[in-house]
């Protein structure tokens, strides 16, 4: 049995997925999350349900996603490392969509990134646009959203961004130094993810008063 008011979070307890969970639970939905540490001390105390995510056993995935309405999947990993890649996020993240479909989720809200491209030289961009296109093939209702940088009081990247600005003459620009970049902070993302799990249309994702931008896009099914 689906419940309206039941949405799962990927990583509620980390960066991304704790905006999201927060929202949600603020507008009095139950929330569950599937994260790698389920026995992690939790920011929200008993009010979210954490799972592992049991990737290596989808029976126990599928019954994790069971019940839910929504899935707000912000699973990732940024770099390669050692003993994890990128290409071992893609093939779990297909085991995620699939765990979803047969459990019979409503939808899915995926973040995304913005330009994903399977012809891209980096792998990062190649393996979000092979995700998107799984999403979309999967027969799932779904929306994907391609914020260009998200950032918050925890966020690394911005933060050490703005760290080295201020200690520093001089920063970084790219050899034509006209990358356009509309950063949105999670706190005032109008076009949130949690905005996004019922809206049949497209729409930008826009920090408050700036002008749409084509690396700045929502895809909706």
């Amino acid at each position: 049995m689906v419940s309206k008011n039941t949405s799962v979070v990927t990583g509620a307890f980390g960066y991304s997925g704790r905006y999201i969970a927060r929202r949600l639970l603020d507008a009095g939905a139950e929330v569950r999350t599937l994260t790698n540490a389920p026995d992690s001390q939790s920011p929200f105390g008993s009010r979210v349900r954490a799972m592992p995510f049991s990737f290596d056993d989808h029976a126990r995935l599928v019954e994790a996603l069971r019940g839910a309405s929504v899935l707000y999947n912000t699973y990732w990993v940024r770099f390669n490392h050692t003993k994890f890649r990128q290409a071992d996020a893609v093939r779990n993240t297909l085991s995620l969509f699939r765990a979803a479909r047969e459990a019979c989720v409503q939808r899915v809200v995926h973040l995304s990134i913005t330009n994903p491209s399977e012809d891209s030289p980096l792998e990062y961009f190649r393996s979000k646009a092979t995700l998107e296109k799984a999403l979309m093939d999967s027969g799932l209702s779904y929306s994907i959203l391609r914020p260009t940088v998200l950032f918050g009081r925890e966020d690394v990247l911005v933060n050490n961004i703005a760290w080295l600005l201020r200690r520093f003459p001089f920063s970084e620009c790219s050899e034509t130094a006209r990358t356009a970049c509309n950063p949105c902070m999670w706190t005032t993302w109008p076009s949130s993810p949690w905005r996004k799990a019922c809206e049949p249309k497209i729409a930008s994702l826009m920090p408050s008063g700036r002008r749409p931008s084509p690396t700045e896009n929502l895809s909706y099914r």
